[in-house]
């Protein structure tokens, strides 16, 4: 069976360990690097179907580094993890064409559950 590749980009090192063995143990291939230039490295060297981005780093910044990743990867499935309940930066974030928009704490069943839509979703449009 293929497994499919998650880059998890978070600032929170129990977030990220939190997220790889949630993932790994559910049959993703996963990687995990803290939000920033390392998200664009990662995206040029490997190949992800799915990245979980952290944006509160802070947000404007968060923004506009999904800004950077959407002009690198346009069609990449993302789903933005984040503390901010603010409707203006979800607005913003959607602008992005992202898949999902979760406000932390995240529920791992809903996680999950949306990661199997983006991916189906990607790979329906990818054909």
């Amino acid at each position: 069976m293929y497994r499919k590749n998650i880059l998890i980009a978070d600032a929170n090192a129990s977030v990220r360990l939190s997220l790889t063995h949630l993932l790994s143990y559910s049959g993703y291939s996963v990687q995990a690097v803290l939000p920033g230039q390392g998200v664009l490295q990662s995206l040029a060297n490997g190949r992800y179907q799915l990245l979980l981005l952290e944006i509160d780093i802070p947000v404007c910044h968060g923004l506009q580094l999904l800004g950077a990743i959407r002009h690198c990867v346009p069609t990449l499935p993302i789903i933005i993890l984040t503390t901010c309940h603010d409707t203006q930066t979800a607005v913003s974030a959607h602008q992005f064409s992202i898949s999902s928009y979760l406000v932390k704490p995240i529920n791992p069943a809903n996680l999950l559950y949306q990661i199997e839509l983006a991916l189906a979703c990607s790979s329906r449009s990818s054909y």
